[in-house]
């Protein structure tokens, strides 16, 4: 659903502060797996049986306490988080900033986050998400190239980078391999160079017995890909995920990066008829480098003939939240997009107000592995998805200050820790 173009978008002066009185988070959480302590497997042992020793001493963002969900929205045109805030009179938890790394998605421009946009938002009270480059191919990047450690001194350079910065965020490895992504996903043919419309064989042709293995922390951080029978398109996503924690975490120490499971859109079935729609086994092949599930949810007409009933939404979330539940179990979920968004006149057509009544009600009453979300903020149709003062603002405002207990805008860290300055009321002045 998003627009992935990068582009540098300089600081978020428009951001209002705000914030969100909680107690401070005493739940714990598991943490994420050490590749390095990998029993060795055999060619039948299936990826999500690993059983690896936790991080120590890591700085990740973790659930708060019980059912607290953390508030969050994206800014798409400049002012959708400033408009949000002010429409529900409160401060989000996790703004998610399109420009806030940049070169993802153009090898011409160098990959790198703004340190001091990103320093302004920690500094307000928010913590907010990163990644490196986009895993599908492009501009003569590909998966087979990254994990080959070609771009390796990219990534130091980013890394430098994060340690500039120094506090907790969200990484992301792809976003919607089954939206926005599934054209490309991590890239098919011998050396991952082509999209899914070009590639006559679509599994069987990655194989990453041939990729080098010197660079890494983990000379084992390709076991259980290279299955002749499965999408090459998905075995590469899963790879940039591995390669990336690998990169970052055990060999440049980083340690206040939270992955997410790359946004997989809630669409009718987590697994198709064919290897390139099993979403399942993505999610298998990723189970051991991942922090939180994340998933993206719309209530928007998209290649329908008429807008799908309410309950059909909340069905589809149910039945991808089991998927979650079996193969990630006891991870807190993060909804990275998430959309009630206008729909043209038409048969179905249900409205904004209806649509946040409805879904944020599912969610508080039927998911308590749900802690967070963030509410996708472009406003220009077809995805007019942007909440202010005049589109559904009130309602989503009324549903917020009666369920005040349950959301947050104060994140919790592994650490015991809390984000600074996280006032929920604080509105009065912009981020420096």
């Amino acid at each position: 659903m998003r627009v992935r173009g990068m582009q540098w978008e300089g600081a978020a002066a428009a951001l209002m502060l705000s914030g969100l009185a909680v107690l401070r988070a005493q739940a714990s959480q598991d943490d994420l797996i050490d590749p390095r302590s990998a029993p060795v497997l055999s060619e039948q042992s299936r990826p999500e049986t690993r059983v690896l020793a936790p991080r120590r001493g890591s700085r990740r963002l973790v659930a708060a306490i019980d059912d607290v969900i953390y508030t969050g929205f994206t800014e798409v045109s400049g002012t959708d988080i400033a408009n949000f805030e002010n429409a529900v009179a409160r401060k989000i938890a996790l703004p998610q900033y399109l420009g806030l790394t940049r070169g993802q998605e153009d090898l011409s421009i160098p990959l790198d986050l703004n340190v001091e946009e990103a320093t302004g938002l920690w500094n307000a009270g928010y913590v907010t998400m990163t990644g490196a480059y986009e895993a599908k191919p492009f501009d003569g990047f590909t998966v087979d190239r990254l994990l080959s450690g070609e771009f390796d001194a990219q990534l130091h350079a980013l890394a430098e980078r994060f340690k500039a910065f120094g506090h907790p965020i969200f990484f992301s490895t792809a976003r919607e391999p089954n939206g926005v992504l599934v054209q490309s996903l991590g890239g098919f043919g011998a050396d991952g160079s082509l999209d899914a419309a070009s590639a006559t064989d679509k599994v069987g042709l990655f194989d990453p017995s041939k990729l080098p293995t010197a660079h890494l922390a983990d000379k084992n951080l390709f076991q259980g890909l290279g299955d002749p029978a499965a999408c090459d398109g998905l075995e590469r996503l899963a790879a940039a995920q591995r390669y990336y924690y690998d990169f970052f975490v055990q060999r440049e120490g980083i340690d206040f990066l939270t992955f997410d499971s790359m946004g997989l859109n809630v669409r009718p079935a987590p697994k198709g008829e064919e290897p390139c729609e099993d979403y399942e086994a993505l999610l298998r092949l990723i189970a051991g480098y991942v922090d939180w599930a994340s998933l993206n949810w719309y209530f928007i007409q998209e290649s329908e003939a008429s807008e799908p009933p309410l309950t059909t939404r909340g069905a589809r979330l149910t039945t991808w939240m089991d998927t979650v539940r079996s193969i990630l179990p006891g991870k807190p979920v993060l909804l990275t997009e998430l959309g009630f968004c206008k729909t043209p006149a038409g048969p179905g057509a249900t409205t904004v107000d209806a649509k946040i009544e409805y879904g944020m009600g599912e969610i508080l009453s039927n998911y308590p592995e749900i802690h967070g979300f963030m509410h996708w903020g472009e406003s220009a149709p077809p995805f007019d998805c942007g909440i202010t003062s005049s589109n559904g603002g009130a309602t989503f405002k009324r549903v917020l200050d009666e369920n005040d207990a349950r959301f947050s805008s104060c994140v919790n860290f592994s650490d015991g820790t809390t984000v600074p300055n996280c006032d929920p009321k604080n509105l009065s002045q912009p981020i420096p």
